[in-house]
């Protein structure tokens, strides 16, 4: 009666726990971490077309603030290469330049300065340099750097100096970051009358104005938020624009 012969199929990876397979597994991961988010990013920003039924979609009403903004920064990634595809949209960018959403304003801003030939552009810009959220005010005169408006020049030398953190009500601060501390434009610094304080601007925290724990009006300055290096790098850039 005749042997069967097993068949021995050739090893594809190292044995388990040895440091080769380890080295291979992680060369692997790493690999898929770095060429993934790679392939992501290129065909968003640089890759085909954008669908028109899924921009028309992403700025219809009702807007998703998320959703929207996202497609703003891909569509503005074309604009800044001259892609006219995108000035069919103009009329619905205009109309969320109103939303109540800080995020999705400050994004609209952003995307017309990537166009500084609109007039309608540039007057929507002015109107966003009136902004209450400080973060859209700047935004707004970083684009209206690249038309050349000496209207930007005041907010954008604000963005040099220290920003003021006033109390939105009357009650007792409480201070929730320290001096020296980094924040973000959300991040909370204090809680006055029960109702949490952001910073509204990224940068590091400098003086407290009043004690801990004091009673404070409405309107009364409580902090200051040293200036963010990008961000200065970002005004010093536009004021340089105007100066030109």
């Amino acid at each position: 009666m005749a042997m069967t012969r097993a068949v021995v199929f050739p090893r594809l990876l190292p044995p388990k726990g040895t440091p080769q397979r380890l080295v291979l597994v992680g060369v692997a991961a790493a690999s898929l971490l770095l060429v993934g988010p790679f392939f992501f990013w290129f065909f968003t920003w640089f890759g085909w077309s954008l669908d028109p039924a899924r921009v028309t979609e992403a700025l219809a009403l009702p807007v998703r603030p998320a959703h929207a903004t996202q497609m703003l920064l891909q569509m503005g990634e074309k604009l800044s290469r001259n892609d006219q595809t995108m000035r069919p949209y103009y009329p619905r960018v205009l109309a969320l330049a109103k939303h109540p959403d800080t995020d999705l304003r400050r994004t609209v801003a952003w995307f017309m300065g990537e166009d500084p030939s609109s007039p309608e552009f540039h007057q929507a810009l002015l109107s966003l340099l009136r902004d209450p959220a400080p973060m859209v005010r700047r935004r707004a005169a970083l684009s209206l750097a690249n038309f050349h408006d000496p209207a930007a020049r005041a907010e954008l030398t604000r963005i040099l100096a220290p920003y003021t953190v006033t109390a939105e009500l009357s009650g007792q601060v409480e201070f929730r970051i320290q001096p020296r501390d980094i924040a973000k434009a959300v991040t909370v610094v204090a809680r006055i009358g029960g109702q949490d304080i952001a910073a509204g601007v990224p940068g590091t925290v400098g003086r407290q104005l009043v004690p801990n724990g004091e009673t404070v009006r409405t309107g009364q300055a409580v902090l200051e938020i040293l200036p963010d290096p990008s961000g200065v790098r970002e005004a010093r850039r536009a004021l340089s624009l105007l100066a030109n």
